[in-house]
């Protein structure tokens, strides 16, 4: 058994057709994320832990005394320049949201690897991109408020 109803009304059809416009024009929602991904890699600085809120691996014993030898420990971890953690931009566009770095070493530090002469140590990965629990919120809080406002239009 099949069941079909149909509504003539232009005020829904023309809702239809704002929300329609809004979902294939995400720009302004985008850009609101992009700075939410932006502020969630900060955060992650400031915390030194992931955007899932697990803490760093602590620096290598090794590390921590060349870095005591140049004066830069005790201090944060992947901050002894500050370059990296001051280097994330956001991007976006009509369909994505998205906010990283092009400084070289980032991927070793967000996903681990081995660096060093010849590749001998290796690390851990610290990862600082991403979205929390807390951000994913942000982001659907801005979804939706970018729905709704087409629909108020």
């Amino acid at each position: 058994m099949e069941i079909d109803v149909r509504v003539d009304s232009e005020a829904v059809e023309r809702a239809l057709a704002r929300l329609s416009a809004a979902a294939a024009d995400l720009t302004p929602a985008m850009l609101a994320i992009s700075g939410i991904l932006a502020d969630e890699a900060e955060r992650s600085f400031e915390a030194e832990a992931g955007p899932d809120g697990r803490a760093w691996p602590d620096l290598a014993d090794s590390t921590k005394r060349a870095r005591g030898r140049r004066g830069h420990w005790p201090g944060p971890m992947l901050q002894v320049s500050g370059r990296l953690a001051g280097s994330i931009t956001g991007a976006h566009g009509p369909d994505f949201a998205a906010a990283g770095t092009n400084v070289v070493y980032a991927a070793v530090q967000q996903f681990g690897g081995r660096a060093g002469r010849g590749g001998a140590a290796e690390i851990p990965p610290r990862p600082f991109l991403g979205l929390s629990a807390r951000g994913e919120e942000e982001a659907l809080d801005v979804l939706a408020d970018h729905l709704e406002r087409a629909l108020r239009a």
